[in-house]
């Protein structure tokens, strides 16, 4: 959690983690942030970001020692998915695009 960040308020996602190291992923500092303008990190409007950035200050607050990030390579909508459906990945999105409707 970063909330000096140059970009508004900001925190790092963990990539890589142990589960991306193990299969050859690289990367350092993939930030999340407000500003709506990045250098290869997830920028949002800062009103975006300082709700985001709330709730996971609370669940700090509240004692877990960490949140669950989850990034979609776009808006998991049914156009999106017609649009994307030669994509070799979709099938991972569909699972997700499931446990993201069922927790609604």
């Amino acid at each position: 959690m970063n909330p000096r960040s140059s970009y508004y308020l900001a925190f790092n996602t963990g990539f890589p983690n142990k589960f991306d190291r193990a299969h050859g992923r690289t990367g350092t500092d993939l930030m999340v942030h407000g500003d709506c303008s990045s250098r290869g990190c997830y920028a949002m409007t800062d009103q975006g970001i300082a709700e985001i950035y709330a709730l996971a200050r609370e669940t700090f607050k509240g004692g877990n020692p960490s949140f669950q990030l989850q990034i979609f390579p776009f808006r998991m909508t049914a156009a999106n998915l017609a649009r994307h459906a030669s994509n070799d990945h979709l099938d991972s999105g569909r699972t997700s695009r499931k446990a993201m409707t069922c927790s609604n």
